[in-house]
C-alpha cells in the first residue's frame, strides 16, 4: 500500500476540521464532559484498577487521583493541537501522557466498591465525542481527501456519498483504547474495511499500515504485490487457473515487520486469492495490448467519425492516465491506489508484466 504525504491540502482539511469543531461549540461541549469525568476522582484520593493475573506485579493496581486529573486537564489544555496535529507531533504528545498515566493502566477497567466500572480510556473517547465525529463530522473529509478503499487491504471500497455518510468504518493508526487523547486526531484516523478494523489488534504488539507520513514530499511505497512467475507460465502453458500469483512484500527492509503483522493479521495474501481472475485478466492485456494497438486506440479516440448518415461521434481525447484506466481498470499513479479497490495490485502486476502505456 501506499502512503502519503502530509501536504497543504491535507493541513487545509485537518484545519477546516478543527475549525468546523470549535465553531459549532462541539469542542467546548466535548471539554466539559472532560471536566465532568473528574468529579468522580477527588483530590488526594487513590482509585483502584482491575489487573489480570498473568500482569500482575507489572502494572500498578492503583491510580493516583491527582495523575487521573491531571492527565484529562492535559487533554482539554492540548484538545485543538490534537485535532491537527501531524503524526509525529503526536508521537511527541504521547510521551507526554505517559509520563502521567501508561497506556497499561489507561485501557484497564476501574473497581469502585467491589464493581467493576467502564475503563478510564472508555469514558475519555466517549467524552471527546468519538461516536458523533466518526457517524457525522469526519465522513465529508473522506470524500474530500478521495479515499475510497480501505487503506489496508486496498481490496474493499469504502465510499462517502454526497450526504456525507460513510460505508465503512474508521481505525486508528495509534489505539483510542490505549491512547484515547487521540481518539479524535485528523491524522490518526484512518478508513478501513469491516474485516480488517476486526481482525487487527488494539495492542502495540503488532504494527500496521500509516497512511500519513509527514516526514516526506511524496508519496511512498510501503508494500508492494510480487508476481509469482511460475504459476503464471503454468496458467499460460495449462490455460488453468493457479492457487496464486501473487506475494505480499515489503517495499523496503524496514518494513518488513509490518508487512509480517499485517498478513499475519489481515491475510492479505490469502484474500487476494479470491481475485486470481482479476490477475488473470491482466495477464491477457499483456498480451493483446501492445504498441500498434495502443497507437490505434489513440488515434481512433481522438478522432471523430462519421455514421454515414450525416451523424458525427465526437473525438474522446484520453491522457495516458486515461488510457491507464481504460486498459487495466485502475488508477496509474502511486499515489491514487486508495481511489479504487485492488488498484495496488493491479499497478504492481501490469510493472512486473512491463505493460507500458
Amino acid at each position: 500500500m501506499v502512503q502519503l504525504p502530509v501536504d497543504v491540502a491535507s493541513d487545509k482539511h485537518a484545519g477546516d476540521y478543527r475549525d468546523e469543531l470549535r465553531d459549532n461549540g462541539m469542542l467546548d461541549g466535548f471539554k466539559s464532559k472532560l471536566e465532568a469525568i473528574k468529579e468522580d476522582f477527588h483530590e488526594g484520593g487513590t482509585t483502584q484498577l482491575k489487573i489480570p493475573k498473568k500482569y500482575a506485579g507489572q502494572i500498578s493496581s492503583t491510580l493516583e487521583n491527582d495523575d487521573i486529573r491531571k492527565y484529562i486537564d492535559l487533554i482539554k489544555q492540548d484538545f485543538e493541537e490534537l485535532l491537527n496535529d501531524h503524526p509525529s507531533e503526536l508521537l511527541t504528545k504521547i510521551a507526554s501522557f505517559e509520563t502521567i498515566i501508561s497506556r497499561e493502566q489507561i485501557n484497564r477497567k476501574i473497581v469502585i466498591g467491589g464493581t467493576e466500572k467502564e475503563s478510564l480510556s472508555s469514558r475519555i473517547v466517549d467524552a471527546m465525542g468519538y461516536i458523533t465525529i466518526r457517524d457525522q463530522v469526519y465522513p465529508p473529509y473522506v470524500k474530500k481527501l478521495g479515499i475510497k478503499t480501505c487503506v489496508y487491504c486496498n481490496a474493499n471500497y469504502a465510499i462517502t456519498d454526497k450526504d456525507g455518510n460513510g460505508y465503512y468504518e474508521l481505525d486508528h493508526w495509534k489505539p483510542k483504547s490505549l491512547y484515547p487523547y487521540l481518539c479524535v486526531s485528523f491524522y490518526n484516523l484512518q478508513v478501513s474495511c469491516p474485516s480488517c478494523n476486526r481482525r487487527k489488534s488494539d495492542s502495540d504488539q503488532y504494527q500496521f499500515f500509516q497512511l500519513w507520513n509527514d516526514q516526506t514530499d511524496k508519496s511512498t511505497e510501503v508494500f508492494k504485490f510480487g508476481l509469482n512467475y511460475a504459476n503464471a507460465a503454468r496458467y499460460w502453458i495449462t490455460h488453468k487457473s493457479q492457487s496464486d500469483y501473487v506475494k505480499f512484500q515489503s517495499a523496503e527492509q524496514q518494513y518488513e515487520q509490518i508487512s509480517k503483522d499485517m498478513n499475519d493479521r489481515l491475510h492479505i495474501e490469502t484474500r487476494y486469492r479470491e481475485h486470481n481472475d482479476v490477475t488473470e485478466e491482466v495477464f491477457w492485456k499483456a498480451i493483446a495490448y501492445n504498441h500498434s494497438f495502443f497507437a490505434s486506440l489513440h488515434g481512433g479516440l481522438n478522432q471523430s467519425c462519421s455514421d454515414g448518415v450525416g451523424l458525427r461521434t465526437p473525438s474522446l481525447p484520453l491522457s495516458r492516465g486515461d488510457m491507464y484506466r481504460f486498459i487495466l481498470g485502475c488508477y496509474q499513479l502511486p499515489e491514487e491506489v486508495h481511489r479504487r479497490p485492488l488498484s495496488k495490485m493491479i499497478q504492481d502486476i501490469a510493472k512486473a508484466l512491463k505493460i507500458e502505456i
